[in-house]
């Protein structure tokens, strides 16, 4: 019987990319999970490791031998198989021959596609040692790698030069040799602090064995400790610190024994922004701000994640508190700069950079974003002044030394020099939040202003996009369209926006004047649903239920969220399943007749006319709810007027089970015909029901 061991490989470089690794750790695991399913050789539990210096993983539970399978080949179909006086066809001896046996050695195989011929034998398992070394060259070639590199002589390339491998089966190595390295059970633990090498002397030992010469192996674990560590030193200072995961991931890539250390700055520099100050920390300096927990206000503080532990780290403290002061400076003479000149100045500048060679420049873009900001604040009920303006200023802070320094403070620095410029706050807090939201599950703003000037941005965007015929592929979105088309509906779901794309978009395509060289409705409005329709998805709405509302081709979304959210409640009632089947075949019934339905206009249907009592019951029914449920629709209750419609199902059911629509006498046939539209057209001003079904 085989004998189940650990496996434990690990790749030995230089220092490598701390934003890569995680993808590489896993990547690693991912592309050897595969590899040994496809070979046949089953593994327990998976542990990955990834530090500056190491890339490895540790499988559980490897037979020391390939599992016996039975192989099977497939040979023709029986139909085939015999000619007319029941003889092997040719077909069925050549299959025969080429997998060595006889006719009678194979088997018949039912399929859902017929009877087929069939060789089964067994394959005696391969010493799996054997199989890992001749896969592993591959799965290191294909690791995902921005860049490799080559090193001395060798003609192999990897994300950083290899000094050694590691590949043990439990306590035994596997021989296996890359880029001139041969595999052995040495590792080497920190460069300051271990003693090297380390003998692994069991595959198990592995992250005990590192952790003795000052090595977390484990991402996710030294991850953990550096975290920890910044909370306690945080609140040694009684504040409490910014914790970026981005930085949080980088710091772990570039540290194998994270030691937290606190340093200062001078307090000169607090009357620069806090953000400005926090982006140095972050970007130049790898470090993690300090705020006070209550008034959020920065403290003249960070927090430094060394690779050492020392007795006495003055000389890291000391030498980072340099830097940083150096850096803080230059932060401080570029605000100190930028006020100097308004951002109503910096206008003429925005004719510099193109927004897309075809629409023009960001100065073009801007005299657009005015005009609609002004627009859509008038429909929002906000100040039309102060939304044109907002519009009209809110790219300008491109321009400025802070953020050309910092890209990523744009419409952060521009509130800032808003205020500084003596506009209005609410000019100021709509340039920094015209950008909202940046990501899927980013805040929107909250007052009108910003919401306009956040919308026109985005619909700009779009409109011009698609109107010069540019329309994102599965792979290739470089204008963000897609986030755009999500921030618009978010914007104005969010919001309880009462606006019609039709209407924004046409007025956008206007401010572009003869640039567009197409019309975008017809491709935009598409897109922008595909994107709701998402946004739905994520928040537990189904596609039949999106669908159903679709199908009466909506253009407000907020209003069509409230029909989303009406009907997919309707969706849990005991009743909606047969009324969705009713109503699909209803549909049927009137569109097999040729009656149209893509109105809601109902066709007179005459008492005289009406002879079954079911159809008279469920006319009176319809009579009835009309009047209940029109003024319910108008002020967009549809969650109680669907309520009351479920009511309808036992006249629908008598109908269907009692009356025969499609009669001879044709005035009778086609008064059941306007029966039915007008039960049809009580549920199509909410949703098309019969989609449900």
């Amino acid at each position: 019987m085989s004998a189940l061991e650990p496996l434990l490989l690990e790749i030995g470089t230089e220092e490598l990319p701390p934003l890569e690794m995680i993808k590489l750790r896993d990547a690693l695991s991912a592309q050897l999970s595969e590899k040994f399913t496809a070979e046949n050789i089953p593994f327990g539990e998976i542990n990955t490791f990834v530090s500056p210096r190491r890339l490895a993983v540790l499988f559980q539970n490897i037979p020391t031998v390939q599992p016996d399978r039975i192989v099977e080949k497939k040979g023709p179909p029986v139909q085939a198989a015999f000619d007319g006086q029941k003889q092997p066809t040719q077909a069925l001896l050549g299959f025969a021959k080429s997998v060595g046996a006889t006719v009678d050695d194979l088997k018949i195989v039912e399929t859902d596609k017929g009877a087929w011929f069939m060789y089964q034998t067994q394959e005696q398992g391969k010493p799996t040692a054997n199989i890992i070394a001749g896969l592993l060259k591959s799965v290191l070639s294909n690791l995902p790698a921005k860049k490799t590199m080559r090193w001395a002589d060798k003609s192999e390339t990897f994300v950083r030069p290899i000094h050694w491998i590691i590949l043990l089966h439990g306590k035994t190595i596997i021989p296996f040799e890359a880029f001139g390295i041969k595999s052995d059970r040495f590792s080497y633990g920190h460069r300051i602090h271990g003693k090297n090498p380390i003998e692994i002397k069991q595959a198990n030992d592995y992250e005990n064995s590192l952790e003795k010469q000052f090595v977390i192996a484990d991402f996710d674990k030294r991850k953990a400790k550096i975290k920890q560590q910044i909370n306690q030193l945080a609140k040694q200072m009684n504040g409490e610190a910014v914790l970026d995961e981005d930085l949080l991931d980088e710091v772990c890539g570039l540290t194998e024994w994270p030691t937290g250390y606190v340093a200062k700055f001078s307090d000169r520099f607090l009357a620069i922004p806090k953000e400005a100050l926090i982006s140095a920390m972050q970007k130049h300096q790898r470090c993690f701000a300090v705020i006070d927990p209550k008034t959020h206000a920065l403290l003249p503080c960070f927090i430094l994640i060394s690779n050492l532990e020392l007795a006495n780290p003055n000389n890291i403290i000391h030498g980072n508190e340099r830097v940083m002061n150096a850096r803080l400076s230059d932060a401080k003479f570029f605000y100190e700069q930028d006020k100097l000149t308004s951002l109503e100045s910096r206008l003429d500048l925005l004719k510099q950079m193109t927004f897309q060679k075809k629409l023009g420049t960001l100065h073009d873009k801007s005299q657009r974003l005015s005009t609609l900001s002004k627009y859509i604040g008038e429909h929002l009920g906000a100040s039309s002044h102060e939304s044109e303006r907002a519009g009209l200023l809110c790219k300008t802070d491109l321009f400025t030394h802070m953020v050309n320094e910092f890209p990523e403070l744009q419409g952060i620095m521009g509130h800032y020099y808003a205020l500084n410029d003596t506009e209005t706050p609410a000019i100021a807090q709509a340039i920094e939040f015209h950008y909202y939201p940046r990501f899927s599950k980013d805040i929107i703003p909250t007052d009108k202003i910003s919401l306009a000037v956040a919308l026109a941005d985005k619909l700009d965007t779009l409109v011009g996009i698609f109107g010069i015929g540019i329309v994102p592929t599965s792979d290739k979105d470089p204008y963000a369209l897609r986030r755009s088309a999500l921030g618009i509906i978010r914007l104005i779901v969010e919001s309880f926006l009462d606006l019609d794309l039709n209407e924004l978009i046409d007025t956008a395509s206007k401010n572009y004047g003869s640039a567009l060289s197409e019309q975008p409705h017809a491709k935009l409005m598409p897109f922008i649903f595909e994107r709701f329709r998402a946004y739905c998805l994520d928040n537990g709405f189904t596609n039949a239920v999106f669908d159903a509302v679709l199908a009466n081709s909506p253009t407000k979304p907020f209003d069509f969220y409230l029909r989303i959210k009406a009907l997919s409640a309707f969706n849990q009632l005991d009743e909606a399943e047969e009324l969705a089947k009713a109503f699909k075949r209803v549909n049927n019934i009137l569109i097999k007749s040729g009656v149209e339905t893509k109105t809601e206009k109902s066709l007179p249907v005459l008492n005289n006319l009406l002879t079954e009592p079911a159809e008279k019951i469920l006319f009176e029914k319809i009579n009835a709810l009309q009047p209940l449920t029109t003024p319910l629709i108008q002020a967009r209750q549809y969650d109680v007027a669907l309520k009351h419609l479920a009511t309808i199902k036992p006249e629908v059911d008598a109908f269907f089970e009692s009356v025969m629509v499609n009669v001879d006498d044709e005035a009778v046939r086609k008064n059941r015909m306007h029966l039915l539209l007008s039960l049809r057209n009580l549920f199509v001003k909410i949703a098309d029901i019969s989609l449900l079904s």
